[in-house]
């Protein structure tokens, strides 16, 4: 356990970098707008400040098992948040924001929602590791949700995009 804890302290902050990296270069490439690439990068960085400071506010201790959920986490907000940008980019509505919450919000709530309940499951493991990562996929689930609904209809609306 020490010399996991050790190896966490060590490498973390150079697989952060290396996932930093990874994600712009993706939704470079995937938004190509930098307002779109700004929105999103924001998304991802709100969540992982969210979820990091509910971790240590809830008393959740941090394992190896939640070092390998975490890039699932930022996967699944980059989705939530590109699939409002795709939308807000291709709708013809007068809102844009509004049209946009409204079409892709429940299926986006949906996927978190259900995604949060299959790790929340993981709160009844007896092993710790297990349910500590069920205790932070769910709340990351559930946070990168609010966040991504949060943030992307605010940038659309303080950058003028409707």
């Amino acid at each position: 356990e020490s010399a996991l804890r050790e190896t966490l302290r060590h490498d973390m902050p150079r697989i952060g970098l290396v996932a930093l990296v990874l994600v712009g270069l993706a939704l470079a490439a995937s938004l190509r707008r930098p307002r779109d690439i700004a929105i999103a990068a924001l998304v991802v960085a709100a969540e992982i400040a969210a979820v990091l400071l509910l971790i240590r506010v809830l008393g959740i201790p941090l394992h190896v098992y939640d070092a390998l959920v975490l890039p699932v986490l930022l996967g699944i907000t980059v989705d939530e948040g590109m699939f409002l940008l795709h939308h807000a980019r291709a709708t013809t509505a007068e809102d844009v924001t509004r049209d946009t919450i409204r079409r892709e919000g429940p299926p986006i709530a949906a996927t978190a929602l259900t995604t949060a309940a299959g790790f929340g499951a993981l709160a009844f493991c007896d092993f710790d590791g297990l349910r500590d990562l069920g205790y932070v996929g769910a709340l990351g689930s559930v946070v990168g949700l609010v966040v991504a609904l949060v943030v992307v209809p605010a940038g659309l609306r303080l950058t003028r995009a409707q």
